[in-house]
């Protein structure tokens, strides 16, 4: 995943996005002070820089993506103050506020209970053929990988 995302230079080959690639990797430390909207929002001032405002669309960008990962009720809360799933689904939404072509996920569903794990899984597949988004998670969990994939890779 690291290689995909251009994190480290691949051995031999090229893999071309199209477009911007976003990667989600597993165990992001969550830094207190911070409340699950100011995180999300923390992923959109790369592309606008740290002291800009951020225009409408971003700003509905946000707002969409916390609805689609169900944080409305957490946008207020601290980030070191909600728990590992929750703020799974955080990173996960501030990945979508990326539009990428490519969303790459490690186990994305590492940390969520069984109603959450489906809710997520769920709406990432939905993104991909609503937006023909490519999205590539990885799961130890190979029912997960088969229900909610188009296409399954086995290592």
């Amino acid at each position: 995943m690291k290689t995909l995302a251009g994190v480290l230079k691949p051995l031999s080959g090229s893999f071309e996005t199209g477009g911007e690639a976003v990667l989600v990797p597993t165990r992001i430390p969550k830094v207190k002070g911070f409340t699950v909207e100011e995180f999300i929002r923390t992923g959109m001032l790369a592309e606008f820089g740290a002291f800009k405002r951020l225009d409408k669309r971003s700003e509905s960008d946000i707002a969409e993506a916390i609805r689609m990962m169900d944080l409305n009720a957490l946008s207020t809360k601290d980030i070191s103050k909600i728990s590992d799933g929750e703020f799974q689904k955080a990173c996960i939404a501030t990945a979508l506020t990326k539009k990428a072509n490519v969303i790459m996920l490690d186990e994305p569903t590492a940390f969520l209970d069984v109603e959450n794990r489906i809710m997520v899984l769920q709406t990432l597949q939905r993104l991909a053929h609503e937006t023909g988004s490519t999205v590539i998670f990885s799961t130890h969990d190979i029912h997960d990988g088969v229900i909610y994939s188009d296409t399954v890779l086995a290592l």
